[in-house]
């Protein structure tokens, strides 16, 4: 696959108000730090699209991995890298599970359907996100691999993210984007709530939540029950699913 050269270039003042929007820059070192700059400026000089069915079955089939996953104020990012040589595909029964997971948004419920224990779905949902290079568990998963895990299922190839290509550290990477979904609730929601409810978004955990905030996990638990209540989800899973529908319905 041939990219095109990563040469530095003064940022425009849309690109320059993104990057100081990124809050997750400030809690990553600097290599990583560097590749989101470097990531988002790219984005901004973006003229192609990706498929996210595609996407997902890219990284289904071991042909990329996932190098890094972050969000700017208004967008989500993926970074992959190509395997290179012969890909090796997540094992079949493994992915089957973690698509199921994406896109029911409950382990529990998955086990029932899949006539599976609980530890089952969770064991073979990490061994499918580790292969694909994904560090967290279902739970915190970045929101644009679950868009792409609902267009893989769906098999539409008509929903896609902005697509550009980057080189750091001598090597060579593709980043796939896609505009933020949960930004429609600052529509519906008290602003506490909204903040709140971005940082959900993100995968950020009630304890960062608080500590973030400047409050106690209790005031987030309550705030969080009450965007659950009025949007009739139940937890992240839910949640996700219900902002991410909308996005691809459209």
């Amino acid at each position: 696959m041939a990219f095109p050269n990563a040469t530095s270039q003064p940022l425009h003042f849309e690109a320059q108000k993104r990057l100081r929007e990124a809050p997750s820059l400030e809690l990553v070192n600097d290599q990583s730090s560097s590749l989101r700059k470097m990531a988002t400026e790219a984005d901004l000089r973006a003229t192609q699209t990706q498929s996210l069915a595609v996407f997902w079955q890219e990284l289904a089939g071991g042909q990329f991995r996932v190098v890094d996953c972050y969000f700017s104020e208004h967008r989500c990012y993926v970074v992959t890298e190509a395997t290179g040589g012969e890909a090796q595909p997540v094992a079949r029964s493994a992915i089957r599970v973690l698509e199921a997971v994406l896109t029911h948004g409950a382990q529990k419920v998955v086990a029932i359907d899949l006539e599976m224990t609980p530890s089952t779905v969770a064991s073979k949902t990490r061994v499918a996100l580790q292969a694909m290079g994904v560090g967290c568990t279902a739970m915190r998963i970045h929101p644009l691999l679950v868009l792409a895990a609902l267009e893989g299922g769906r098999m539409d190839p008509s929903v896609c993210g902005s697509l550009s290509f980057v080189a750091h550290l001598g090597r060579r990477l593709r980043v796939v984007s896609v505009a933020r979904a949960d930004r429609r609730l600052a529509e519906s929601l008290p602003r506490a709530e909204f903040h709140v409810a971005r940082l959900l978004f993100e995968g950020v955990s009630q304890a960062r939540i608080a500590h973030t905030r400047g409050t106690s996990q209790r005031t987030v638990a309550n705030q969080l029950a009450s965007v659950f209540r009025r949007l009739k989800v139940s937890g992240r899973g839910e949640f996700l699913l219900f902002l991410l529908a909308q996005r691809s319905s459209k």
